[in-house]
């Protein structure tokens, strides 16, 4: 239901998008579960689980409260706000595999707490503040300000990937899949800002999000934990 928050009635189209999303995170799990990868993408199958979690919740919600209800509100911030956080866990998560050769984990790790607890102290700092008028604007610019964080995190993993000329392409494929989501999601809430009655800026949010499963649910089926990418092609995409 990620997007729906600040409109005043269920359109078919949040249904359908609803329906499409939760094969793939579902899908994900099961198949690294088959796989013997679980543990290895522990964070993305956790937050593949959580993500379908809050979408069957708050669509319950909804459905009991109304989307324009206070409940129903507050269930998709919180919601909202805790899949940023586990998002953001996903991306740290492919750091500590890009460096576990390198014998540096214990520095993402350091740094994946002091993250997590600057995050939570914010976010606490926020609801606090705001715990009176929990108001559809205020949830899009919460959104937007988490998103950009994992906007920067992404390229920092990025980077990463290219100084180090990291080869496995479903890493790659990974983190390009993430680039693409916390882009995009960025953008669409930078636009609403200047262009809240563009009604696609609304569908933009569910359809990445959506994108963003599917794209996942295609890596791990057609590209092996083995594979890598040629060294040229490598070295040609930390050119440009």
């Amino acid at each position: 239901m990620r997007g729906a928050a600040g409109t005043k009635i269920m359109t078919p189209f949040d249904y359908i998008v609803w329906l499409i999303s939760l094969p793939a995170p579902i899908y994900i799990v099961a198949r690294l579960a088959v796989r013997r990868e679980l543990f290895r993408y522990f964070a993305l199958a956790f937050y593949c689980l959580a993500t379908t979690a809050s979408n069957i919740g708050n669509f319950a919600v909804l459905k009991i409260y109304g989307i324009a209800s206070a409940p129903y509100i507050y269930a998709y911030f919180y919601s909202e706000s805790i899949l940023a956080v586990l998002l953001f866990l996903v991306v740290l998560s492919m750091f500590r595999q890009l460096l576990e050769d390198m014998g540096a984990t214990v520095y993402v790790r350091i740094a994946g707490i002091l993250l997590l607890a600057g995050t939570a102290w914010v976010s606490f700092t926020v609801v606090q503040g705001h715990r009176d008028h929990m108001t559809g604007r205020f949830v899009v610019e919460l959104g937007r300000d988490l998103n950009f964080v994992g906007v920067v995190l992404v390229y920092l993993l990025w980077t990463a990937i290219m100084k180090l000329r990291e080869s496995r392409a479903r890493m790659i494929q990974l983190a390009l899949a993430l680039g693409v989501y916390f882009s995009v999601y960025v953008l669409c809430y930078g636009l609403r800002q200047a262009h809240p009655e563009w009604a696609v800026l609304r569908m933009m949010p569910a359809l990445v999000s959506t994108f963003l499963f599917y794209s996942w649910a295609y890596t791990f089926t057609k590209i092996p934990e083995e594979a890598r990418l040629a060294t040229a092609r490598l070295a040609a995409l930390a050119t440009r």
